[in-house]
Order: C-alpha cells, then sequence, then structure tokens
C-alpha cells in the first residue's frame, strides 16, 4: 500500500473511531522499512564506498576488453569456418536424395539448415525466424481457419 493511501486509510478510521490494535499493526507490518520513520536508515561507510565501487568497476571494464580482444582476434577464423560450413550445407541440401531422407527423418532441423543456406546476414536470420515464430502462432491460435 503507498504512504499517502495508508495516511488517508487512518485519518478515515480514526475519524469514523473504527482504529483498532489490529489495524494499526496491518498497516505497520505492510509499510517498508525505508517509509517508516521509527526504522533508522542503514549507516553507510561514505568514504570506502566509491572506492569499492571504483575498483569493482575497473575488474569490470578489464574482463569486458579482454572478451572483447579474443572475440576480435578470433573474429577472422570463426567467419571462415562459417563460410565454409554455409557453403558444405548448400551443397549437401542440393542432393535431392539427402534432402528428402532429412524431410522425413528431421523436418525441423531440415527448416533451421535451409535456414542457414538462405541467410545473408544475422539481421535477416533473426527477421526470418520472428516471421516463423509468428506464422507458428497464429497457426495455433486459429487451428480451424
Amino acid at each position: 500500500m503507498k504512504a499517502a493511501r495508508q495516511v488517508e486509510a487512518v485519518e478515515l478510521m480514526v475519524a469514523s473511531n473504527t482504529i483498532t490494535v489490529a489495524h494499526v499493526e496491518a498497516l505497520l507490518k505492510a509499510t517498508p522499512p525505508e517509509q517508516r520513520a521509527d526504522v533508522p536508515p542503514p549507516e553507510r561507510d561514505s568514504k570506502t564506498a566509491p572506492m569499492e565501487q571504483l575498483v569493482k568497476l575497473e575488474k569490470e571494464m578489464s574482463q569486458v576488453e579482454a572478451t572483447y580482444k579474443e572475440a576480435e582476434n578470433h573474429y577472422g577464423s570463426d567467419l571462415l569456418n562459417l563460410v565454409v560450413a554455409k557453403g558444405y550445407l548448400t551443397k549437401l541440401l542440393a542432393n535431392a536424395a539427402v534432402k528428402s531422407y532429412i524431410e522425413r527423418k528431421e523436418p525441423e532441423i531440415l527448416t533451421h539448415l535451409e535456414l542457414v543456406v538462405n541467410t545473408v546476414s544475422m539481421e535477416e536470420a533473426v527477421q526470418q525466424q520472428q516471421a516463423e515464430t509468428a506464422e507458428t502462432t497464429q497457426e495455433v491460435a486459429t487451428p480451424g481457419l
């Protein structure tokens, strides 16, 4: 319950002489400690907190930099591997026998493989996947149509 509403509720109860100990205890328990006047705020050591935050931020920044450098170093080889894999899948799915076998045994995997083969960019892949999800959702929502 918001503080203003609690005050209004107490004022109404006091005005109509219907406030009881149970009402007061319920309001007291429902009020968060930071909104109560009888609970002192937690003490903070103002000298050490910013320094600890600065050290924590520096540590996180160094971790982010290390991750970025690692990704930057592997980008070329990862991209080459993806291009080779896409080419292999394209040739594999061009074989009618292989495609029909995968279609019979694992049709869901075939749709994902075709998505990889037909993808030009990552943005396009995300858009295609969202479109497929929307179509599936519509089919589930309206099965009789």
